[in-house]
């Protein structure tokens, strides 16, 4: 069996047609950002001192704690622990999104582009990797909340180099996204005007 990467063989990619994995692919984003829109709700219900990005990428102990210090000063460290263990919920959306979205995208692209196809293969195998990392990153604070003011400094260190590994992985699949649907839609077009001119001659 020709397997796509490590663990997506290709008949568990060709079990759907093209415009069935675009039909989950975008039944999964709209799923996935309801969520993030709950999710989003409970943080800002924490009455946050700063956004979620500038928390995870401080890369500073001191500032972490700082922040920490103002939930626990509003009193709401408790709920601000819950979004923590919330965000679970919210990365096993991401993966269903995800790779629904690589598929839809490598499953898009002309067979007659081997080479952008085996990229669109890896793109599928890659599409996990943010919510892997924001897996990790919340495992890490897990260490840092048992004590928010008291930690060792040096843990902002990973943390926030594993919230920017997530960042980073969402942009490059959204970045890969763009470049696959427009490529996709150039080389459909071209082949079927090559095809077009084949006919007349």
């Amino acid at each position: 069996m020709n397997k796509l990467g490590f663990y997506y063989s290709e008949s568990f990619i060709n079990k759907l047609n093209l415009w069935q994995w675009w039909l989950v692919a975008i039944a999964m984003t709209v799923f996935s950002h309801a969520v993030m829109g709950w999710l989003n709700g409970m943080y800002d219900s924490t009455k946050p001192p700063a956004s979620f990005m500038a928390i995870q990428t401080a890369f500073s102990g001191e500032q972490i704690k700082a922040y920490y210090q103002v939930f626990i000063e509003q009193g709401t460290m408790g709920l601000y622990i819950q979004t923590q263990f919330a965000d679970y919920l919210y990365m096993a959306t991401v993966v269903l999104h995800m790779v629904t979205l690589a598929i839809a995208l490598y499953k898009s692209l002309p067979e007659a582009w081997p080479q952008l196809k085996k990229v669109a293969k890896w793109l599928v195998i890659l599409a996990p990797a943010a919510p892997t990392f924001d897996a990790l990153e919340n495992l890490v604070s897990a260490f840092m909340l048992v004590d928010p003011t008291g930690f060792a400094n040096w843990i902002a260190i990973p943390y926030s180099s594993l919230a920017v590994g997530k960042f980073a992985s969402y942009m490059l699949i959204y970045l890969w996204a763009l470049v696959a649907i427009l490529l996709s839609v150039f080389g459909h077009g071209y082949l079927m005007l090559m095809r077009a001119k084949l006919n007349r001659a």
